[in-house]
């Protein structure tokens, strides 16, 4: 099911509003024969700042389940999300299943993010199983709870690799090395770690895909930088494969310390050289990619991956990518659901 989202969101574009009362209306999307998506009416703002206005949506979330899901007795229940732990006493499930994401990004006061906090501990020691997605997760996981498990992201293989991807037209008139960067581009992103390899190679193009969510504007405004903006998911193996290099530019700080980039396998499955500021959960992948710690030694590592001439590595590359497959972490998960079911 998809979770609500406030009426403050839908406000900002009419049009939200008309798509998300639609689909309300609609009822349910069948996927398949064992799988439905219901979509829920928009929720009260304000939730991530108030425990009460969290509680009020919470229980309104619930008797939209109980009229319109109508679950079987004792569903197993899956929550990503630290703003609906109390679903777990509502429905009782046979098992709760906490997927813990990356670390959400937080500004002014900081008592979202003390609120945010206070739920997340609070879903860790209610839930059956918590997967956390990077290795700071779990330790800071198994200070709350015991069933925690390191379930990091991974690639659609079958995505990627289907067919031979085709230079989009858009980039097609692109000329000279293209380095490029596939993501959303929020306060993670070094801004000024890009400019500084914009400005000393000269001979690129940066490509950007993705939504931009912060202020780029000396990138935005840049001869040698193209924005490809938000795009199908299908659509982005073909971008990555224009990419002579693939970056990823992350800031380090207390939210990236925790960050398993969801990009890495998508970049590898397609055998890109990739650059990464030292993320913690990345080196692991050092001898498979350039890893630096300075914006010198960044720059250093993007200049010896356009030299690259080793093409054996590429196929190593991809050999990672197909060990951490979005299949494989389903089989991980299954087996860890069966010892519990």
């Amino acid at each position: 099911m998809n979770l609500p989202v406030a009426v403050t969101y839908v406000m900002r574009n009419p049009l939200n509003l008309i798509k998300k009362w639609f689909r309300f209306m609609v009822g349910k999307r069948k996927v398949n024969s064992n799988l439905s998506i219901y979509y829920p009416f928009p929720c009260l703002p304000f939730e991530r700042v108030s425990r009460w206005v969290n509680k009020l949506n919470q229980y309104i979330l619930y008797l939209f389940i109980k009229i319109f899901v109508r679950p079987q007795e004792s569903p197993i229940l899956w929550i990503n999300d630290p703003y609906k732990y109390l679903m777990i006493k509502l429905l009782k499930p046979k098992i709760s299943v906490y997927d813990c994401p990356d670390e959400m990004l937080f500004s002014g006061n900081g008592k979202r993010k003390r609120v945010y906090g206070q739920l997340k501990k609070e879903i860790l020691e209610q839930s059956t199983i918590s997967f956390c997605t990077s290795k700071v997760l779990l330790e800071e996981g198994k200070m709350h709870a015991k069933n925690c498990f390191y379930v990091p992201n991974g690639v659609d293989i079958g995505s990627f690799l289907r067919e031979k991807c085709r230079t989009p037209k858009m980039l097609a008139k692109l000329q000279g090395t293209i380095l490029g960067v596939v993501g959303t581009f929020d306060e993670r992103i070094d801004v000024e770690l890009m400019s500084f390899v914009l400005e000393n190679i000269r001979d690129a193009t940066f490509v950007f895909v993705g939504p931009i969510g912060i202020n780029m504007r000396d990138l935005e405004n840049h001869p040698r930088v193209f924005l490809a903006g938000k795009r199908r998911y299908e659509e982005i193996p073909a971008f990555i494969e224009a990419f002579d290099v693939a970056l990823i530019p992350y800031r380090l700080n207390e939210v990236t310390r925790a960050v398993y980039p969801v990009k890495l396998h998508e970049y590898l499955i397609l055998g890109k050289p990739v650059v990464a500021t030292s993320l913690p959960e990345l080196e692991q992948f050092s001898d498979m990619i350039w890893v630096a710690k300075t914006k010198e030694e960044f720059l250093h590592h993007i200049r010896a991956a356009l030299n690259e001439s080793d093409e054996g590595i590429r196929n190593k590359r991809i050999d990672i990518a197909k060990a951490n497959s979005w299949d494989e972490r389903i089989n991980q998960i299954t087996e860890i659901l069966h010892n519990y079911l």
